[in-house]
């Protein structure tokens, strides 16, 4: 029964339509993830695949995605395309992965900037993707009735060696089914999630440490301070801020968050601020790239215990 929960669950978080059912978009990019399936057999392989379909006078490249993926196993990697529909170029991403046991499995969301013609910069992605390996219900059934064709015992020879034989593999049976549920019983589901506020602080602390602080190339670390800021805000008021433009995001923001206009003005600065940079390589003083880790740090600061429901005053 949890394989069309997981399904549904995968439909929710926006896997996308099947490969080669495209609609006809008007964004500049439209980027969809699927998988084959939401409920694999462990050591079977199944595909994952990111469909893009952007104008052909876009600027857009789709990001590595095996190298995100935890506990996935990348047998290999296809690209279809690029197929021309009119003015649009369509490409497809495959992945073939395999999980090598069963449990629940993550595969990240897609997100990477584009740059339109005149000069118009945004942001486009796929939500993350949940599957759960586990044994297939027509494997299990087949096995039971493999076991009703089975004859019934002879009636136990009055020697009680055999009985005796008969008991002792009951009880290792026994035994063996104890050990196997306390097994599954010990492995972990998943991991507790890190709450938004610690796993955002620990990104812009690991970041401000790093070399792309010092790096003459400055739109990696522009692309990295802003899309810490968009994963925290996405986290922590449940609202699409990895698909939408900085002004997009501005107009989303909570009302009562919107209301703070320090917090509002934190925010804007570091999305806007940043844009310059990914998109028109514009050159700004390292000491500017800190200030927007600190702002971050502020915006986080300051709203690591609102909610969507209730912001903090």
């Amino acid at each position: 029964m949890r394989a069309p929960l997981l399904a549904i669950l995968v439909a929710a978080l926006g896997c996308g339509p099947p490969a080669g059912v495209v609609d006809e978009p008007t964004d500049p990019v439209v980027v969809v993830a699927n998988v084959e399936r939401a409920d694999p057999v462990p050591g079977r392989p199944f595909d994952l695949t990111i469909t893009v379909n952007k104008a052909d006078d876009v600027e857009f490249r789709l990001p590595d995605v095996g190298a995100e993926l935890k506990g996935l196993v990348v047998q290999k990697q296809r690209t279809e395309g690029p197929e021309r529909i009119g003015d649009r170029l369509l490409t497809r991403e495959i992945y073939t992965l395999k999980a090598p046991i069963s449990g629940v499995y993550r595969i990240p969301g897609v997100d990477a900037p584009y740059r339109a013609p005149g000069d118009v910069v945004g942001t486009v992605g796929t939500a993350p993707i949940l599957i759960e390996a586990g044994r297939l219900g027509d494997e299990e059934s087949q096995g039971d009735e493999v076991l009703r064709d089975l004859k019934a015992l002879a009636a136990p020879d009055p020697d009680l060696r055999p009985l005796v034989a008969s008991g002792a593999l009951a009880v290792l049976v026994l035994v063996g089914l104890i050990a196997l549920l306390l097994r599954r019983k010990r492995d972990p589901a998943a991991p507790p999630p890190v709450p938004p506020h610690e796993r955002a602080l620990r990104e812009l602390d690991t970041l401000l440490a790093g070399e792309l602080l010092r790096d003459a190339e400055q739109g990696p670390f522009a692309y990295e301070v802003s899309a810490i800021l968009r994963r925290y805000l996405e986290a922590q008021f449940e609202f699409r801020a990895w698909r939408m433009t900085t002004p997009e995001l501005l107009r989303a923001l909570p009302s009562a968050v919107s209301r703070r206009h320090d917090i509002e003005a934190a925010i804007r600065n570091v999305l806007e601020a940043s844009d310059y940079v990914k998109f028109a390589a514009q050159e700004v003083p390292v000491e500017t790239l800190r200030g927007w880790g600190a702002g971050v740090r502020s915006v986080v600061d300051a709203t690591r215990g609102d909610s969507e429901a209730e912001a903090a005053p």
